[in-house]
């Protein structure tokens, strides 16, 4: 990309403004709105002046903003507005985008047209979008009222959009009054009497164009009903020279189109232009979209012909790529295909690299010819659409490079076979294409698996320079990780690395994102930051198509949740899913990666099951993988058991190295027999994320093996090369599995100073499931049991902190599941503690639970202050005969256990036991006249169902 400081082009200048009357109090509401909002729409018929209401008030109350306006007229050839607004912008700015990266991301574009009006800043208008898909105008307008903040946007339209968000910033423009329209046709023709004002104020039937017709035809003509009453008083020359321009859509260039008609004097253009015939910026015209249609009426089938094929030609001999497009709409709507053929052979680079494909696409699927199927197909390519391509059939001769064409479309629908056949033809039949081909051929070999065959291939190619020496040594290096041939892999990605200055901006850009990528694929973080930020350019000025490319904010989201800063990856997350009208699949990966740090488990389930189940369906066996991954990682903090991963897709991949890891660790955890040595896992450690994962199942083996210092040894290990990569997410679990191993082995000062890098790390990580870990750890390793965090982790922690939770419950007596190391950790913080749970909590919701602590004499609650009984013995000891009595007691019971008494009478003891109850009924329940937390029995009294009794050192 380059960027100048060009002035705006002729063809996104404002128009020039009319003369305007009657029109004040909507241009002042229009001026007053656009210096508080950023957007406005202003809709109505045809001819009522949208167009030179918005352009007259631009002149007079923004003239210095005059400078700084673009001026986009929508298109009903365009496959998209969005892409018309970014095209216009850039071109206005001198900027020269890589549109590759735009067409497939039509989101992003918009954003990036936002991002680029706001550094003038600028304003937009955008005229006639009723001409556009009216969803997307509506969704671009409710994302520009969203995002935009001093550029303004100004768009009209002959219908109304209804975006119910814009209302107050919407006018409809209604006819003009018969006394508004008389006043104009007075200040047009001064001569005008007040009784022919009025008549033909009458005639125009509120439509200020319809009267500029009426009061500045020559003979003084009253009817213009008919398409030949708008060249009324014109000349022979200037009646051809407007049929001419109203061949066309856009404005062109006046001196372009005197090679076809000579042009009008000065003076007639300018008649022309208050009669709303045409609309002038500086030296360029088009006709009005009114007038237009009138125009063409007035010419004969053969005419039209005749007059468009001499336009095409003017055009096509233009280097704007929006002249080409309408030069071949003209040849093909006239039945000219050899002259649109050789037109489109000729500059169909030209339309591809200034981001016309969808537009060229358009014509080319309404004039689908066999001989130009090659372009077809080649376009299809460009927009990358599986679904576009699948309603292209091959060619019946094809040529070498429509068999390259082919083989990429078969490789883009994941039809591996048919790639590598035509690719190997398109190989045999024209050295040329050699190199290409081969490149094609083994990108579908190894989507296929056949990895070694990949290799000979790549391995056997000869790079012709610098540009096709790093894009085959890039699919090398990929093909190479999945053989496991790790040292040269990385020796060519570091090759490559060095190289990029030496590439064309292109590849430079491509070659840069697969850097990245693979990168992130081997679990190095920490390079794949540094290459990131090589590859989107420097902080302060980006490179402009990578400012909201999806493909960019997906790569930076996944590295910042490696990287452990999950708020900065949520705003990119958010970004994905708000300004795009539809939500991809891989942005909800993300955002279930983000969720499984952070702690958001409720429905994450289900999530889970909806990306496995498309990911599958739609082939995209990255995502299939990684929903698979998440799967088990739920499984895991739930304790399931029995987790379904019968359709993991059997392949070599990094993630499924790392689910191979949790699955080892899943089978130490319940007892399965598993034999951990990486002979049995060859390809294991390609992902450093997968050592990490895989030394943790080792640790926990030595654990449950009695061996302390061998578990510390492989934790440890795994903590440090999660640091060495900057694999934040994974040094998190390592850090969880250091603290549970020194829990084990009675080292309390070494846990506490693990547990407190662990909170640090969740802290910065945002993650409430880390934090809950953290809060139990803390819980359990004081010189005391902290019975009150105990509480609270269990009763308020099970959809954000599901491990911690689950332990918490179980030390208070809770049945939950639990792992072997679960049990492991437990059973020595019992052990350290002297912990004996007299009154488990039963299966009432935790949400409700209280203990009572008999060392510390305190009863704790999940939410409020803890009530002390230290001074209150006989209600203490009340609650502990209760426990002790399986948590229901008879009155007798409690008189000789309680008072010791030596036997129950209730004349004598009922009135002091209903005494001593009601005093701890008052302390204990929310409402004492209806407890639930001490209740009466027929015998005597209970507690309550969430209580829970303990005892500990």
């Amino acid at each position: 990309m380059s960027q100048g400081s060009t002035p705006i082009p002729l063809r996104y200048r404002l128009v020039n403004p009319p003369q305007m009357i009657g029109r004040g109090d909507l241009s002042a509401r229009l001026a007053r709105a656009l210096d508080r909002e950023p957007v406005y729409v202003v809709w109505g018929l045809g001819g009522l002046g949208k167009t030179a209401l918005v352009a007259h008030t631009l002149h007079d109350s923004f003239p210095q903003m005059i400078e700084r306006t673009l001026f986009v007229r929508a298109s009903s050839e365009s496959e998209d507005l969005r892409h018309e607004i970014l095209r216009a912008i850039a071109t206005a700015l001198g900027l020269e985008l890589d549109w590759s990266l735009l067409l497939r991301d039509v989101e992003g574009a918009l954003a990036t047209a936002i991002d680029l009006a706001e550094r003038g800043p600028y304003f937009v208008v955008v005229d006639d979008v009723h001409r556009a898909d009216a969803q997307q105008v509506h969704d671009t307008l409710l994302l520009l009222s969203k995002y935009a903040r001093s550029s303004r946007w100004i768009f009209t339209s002959r219908t109304d959009p209804h975006v119910a968000e814009l209302r107050a910033s919407t006018m409809m423009l209604v006819p003009m009054t018969e006394q508004e329209l008389a006043a104009l046709a007075t200040s047009l023709v001064t001569t005008t009497t007040p009784e022919r004002a009025k008549r033909l104020a009458e005639l125009a039937a509120g439509s200020p164009w319809r009267l500029k017709q009426l009061v500045l035809a020559a003979d003084g003509s009253e009817n213009i009903s008919q398409g030949e009453d708008v060249l009324t008083g014109l000349d022979e020359t200037t009646i051809h020279w407007l049929r001419c321009l109203a061949t066309v859509e856009h404005r062109i260039p006046i001196e372009t189109l005197a090679t076809v008609a000579p042009g009008p004097s000065e003076e007639t253009l300018n008649l022309l232009e208050r009669r709303g015939l045409i609309e002038r910026a500086a030296s360029e015209a088009r006709v009005h979209d009114v007038a237009r249609p009138l125009l063409r009426a007035t010419l004969r089938r053969e005419q039209t012909e005749v007059l468009s094929r001499s336009m095409a030609a003017v055009l096509s001999k233009s280097d704007a790529p929006g002249a080409i497009l309408e030069a071949l709409g003209l040849w093909f709507g006239h039945g000219n295909f050899v002259e649109a053929k050789d037109l489109l052979t000729q500059s169909l680079a030209k339309l591809i690299a200034g981001g016309y494909v969808s537009e060229t696409f358009k014509i080319l699927d309404r004039y689908l010819d066999e001989s130009l199927v090659g372009e077809h197909l080649q376009v299809a390519l460009e927009l990358g659409s599986t679904e576009v391509l699948e309603r292209i059939v091959r060619p019946a001769a094809p040529t070498p490079a429509q068999e390259l064409l082919w083989a990429r479309a078969s490789l883009l629908r994941l039809r591996l076979q048919d790639a590598i056949n035509s690719a190997r033809i398109a190989r045999d039949r024209d050295p040329s294409l050699a190199f290409e081909a081969a490149l094609v051929e083994a990108r579908a070999q190894a989507t296929a698996g056949n990895f070694s065959d990949a290799c000979v291939l790549l391995k056997g190619m000869t790079p012709e320079n610098d540009d096709a020496r790093v894009r085959r040594d890039m699919l090398y290096m990929r093909t190479l990780v999945f053989t496991g041939d790790l040292t040269e892999a990385l020796d060519r990605l570091e090759l490559a690395r060095r190289s990029l200055e030496r590439l064309s901006p292109a590849t430079r850009r491509q070659v840069g994102a697969d850097i990245v990528v693979t990168l992130i694929g081997l679990g190095r973080i920490r390079a794949a930051s540094e290459a990131f930020r090589a590859w989107v350019g420097r902080d302060d000025e980006p490179a402009i198509e990578l400012l909201h490319a999806q493909e960019r904010l997906h790569v930076e989201a996944r590295l910042e949740i490696e990287l452990g800063r999950m708020q900065h990856a949520g705003r990119i997350i958010k970004q994905l899913f708000t300004i795009r009208s539809s939500q991809s699949l891989a942005a909800h990966e993300l955002d279930i990666r983000r969720a499984l740090i952070a702690g958001d488990f409720e429905g994450l389930d289900g999530r889970i099951d909806v990306l496995i189940e498309e990911a599958l369906r739609t082939k995209h066996v990255d995502l299939a993988l990684l929903g698979f991954h998440h799967r088990i990682r739920v499984a895991m903090f739930y304790a399931r058991r029995e987790i379904e991963l019968t359709q993991l897709p059997m392949m070599i991949h990094p993630v499924r190295a790392i689910i191979e890891g949790w699955w080892a660790d899943l089978r130490v955890r319940y007892g399965v027999e598993t034999k951990l040595s990486e002979g049995n896992f060859p390809w294991t450690m390609l992902h450093e994320a997968a050592k990490v994962v895989f030394l943790g199942a080792e640790a926990n083996q030595s654990l449950l093996d009695n061996d302390g210092d061998q578990a510390r040894r492989k934790t440890q290990q795994a903590v440090e090369i999660a640091r060495q990569h900057g694999l934040v997410t994974f040094e998190l679990p390592a850090l969880s599995a250091l603290a549970d191993v020194l829990v084990c082995d009675r080292k309390e000062d070494e846990a506490l100073r693990t547990v407190d890098e662990l909170a640090g790390l969740a802290t910065r990580c945002d993650s409430m499931r880390l934090l809950g870990e953290v809060g139990l750890y803390r819980a359990v390793l004081g010189p005391y049991l902290n019975t009150q965090e105990l509480l609270t982790v269990a009763a308020t922690a099970w959809w954000s902190a599901p491990s911690a939770c689950r332990r918490a419950r179980a030390l208070l007596g809770g049945q939950v599941d639990l792992d072997r190391i679960d049990e492991r950790v437990l059973a020595s913080v019992r052990a350290r503690h002297k912990l004996e749970v007299l009154r488990p909590v039963p299966n009432a919701p935790f949400e409700d639970a209280w203990v009572i602590d008999s060392a510390r004499k305190q009863i704790y609650f999940a939410e409020g202050p803890a009530l002390d009984l230290a001074s209150k013995a006989l209600l203490l000891r009340i609650l502990e005969v209760l426990a002790e009595s399986g948590g229901r007691a008879t009155k007798e019971e409690l008189a000789t256990r309680v008072w010791d008494l030596r036997s129950y009478h209730a004349l004598r003891d009922d009135k002091r036991m209903q005494v001593a109850i009601r005093k701890l009924r008052l302390l204990l329940e929310i409402d004492a006249s209806n407890p639930t937390r001490v209740v009466t029995t027929d015998e005597g009294y209970a507690l309550g169902e969430g209580a829970c009794w303990l005892r500990s050192r």
